[in-house]
């Protein structure tokens, strides 16, 4: 059950995240249908929660570029087998990698774009 509850709380982060580009304990906990006492059970702070769903996200990522063999082939090739399998969507891949490129060089963080009222990259 704890496993499992866990798997929910994460997949909501996410979710809600992806959707909403933030989220609360509380809205985590009405998404994954857990009490808020069990998100906190799980995860003490927002920070900790938050750093499980980059790890998980890591770690699926990371799997998903192993099974494509990237030492095989060209890499575009490599890319495409991700692809294949599901693992990025290739909208969302270039808008994840467009943003994260223009956060790094500009000191921008996934707040400021809150504020300003802006998620896509400009």
């Amino acid at each position: 059950m704890a496993t499992r509850n866990v798997e929910a709380i994460l997949d909501a982060a996410e979710e809600l995240l992806r959707q909403e580009g933030h989220a609360t304990i509380s809205a985590v906990a009405a998404q994954a249908g857990v009490s808020r006492v069990t998100v906190y059970a799980h995860f003490p702070t927002w920070e900790a929660l938050l750093e499980a769903a980059v790890e998980r996200a890591v770690l699926r990522t990371v799997a998903a570029l192993e099974a494509a063999s990237p030492a095989e082939g060209l890499a575009a090739e490599a890319l495409e087998r991700v692809l294949a399998a599901g693992w990025i969507d290739p909208d969302d891949a270039l808008r994840i990698l467009t943003t994260s490129v223009r956060d790094l060089f500009t000191g921008t963080s996934p707040a400021d774009r809150k504020r300003s009222g802006s998620r896509q990259p400009g």
